[in-house]
């Protein structure tokens, strides 16, 4: 079902009403232009954060089609890309400023001061390890040992669920 309303979106830095679509069914708004500012426990979340959080989904997508493809490093590197995009989605949203350019999911973490389950803290320290070593293999051959498929199956289950976790609690 969608509808319109029109709102004059303090936040967004827009000093004009924009008119907005609301998707009950996917829990999106979109500016009829077309961006869209994802619906978080009944807040809007800044263009900013929405558009980390859209990268990040497209990211842990790029993640399960490399899985798909017998590419289980590349699905890895992209499972902790789609994890650290989430985490800056939650710096910008909390402070409005750019997040650091790190990789560190742990400083990341850190950053962000949210709660999250211990198994999902320890997950973050893993994938933390795998960001760095499937980035830059030493050994290419050693690479394929250290994330079989197996492996990379639970890094995709896990990232699903620290996503999912983050945008659960956002702000």
């Amino acid at each position: 079902m969608h509808f319109l309303v029109p709102v004059s979106p303090v936040r967004l830095g827009s000093p004009k009403p924009v008119t907005l679509w609301i998707c009950q069914v996917t829990e999106r708004l979109r500016f009829i232009s077309g961006y869209s500012i994802l619906v978080q426990g009944g807040r809007l979340l800044t263009p900013e954060a929405a558009e980390w959080f859209k990268q990040a989904e497209y990211d842990f997508g790029t993640a399960r089609a490399m899985y798909r493809a017998r590419r289980y490093i590349y699905a890895a590197y992209m499972c902790h890309l789609a994890v650290e995009k989430a985490l800056k989605a939650i710096f910008v949203e909390k402070t409005g400023q750019i997040p650091p350019k790190t990789h560190n999911l742990n400083y990341l973490f850190r950053l962000v001061q949210v709660e999250l389950p211990e198994k999902q803290k320890e997950f973050l320290g893993v994938l933390n390890l795998a960001g760095v070593s499937s980035r830059y293999p030493e050994d290419l051959e050693q690479a394929f040992k250290n994330y079989p498929r197996k492996v990379v199956k639970d890094y995709l289950r896990q990232g699903r669920a620290v996503i999912q976790w983050l945008k659960k609690i956002c702000c």
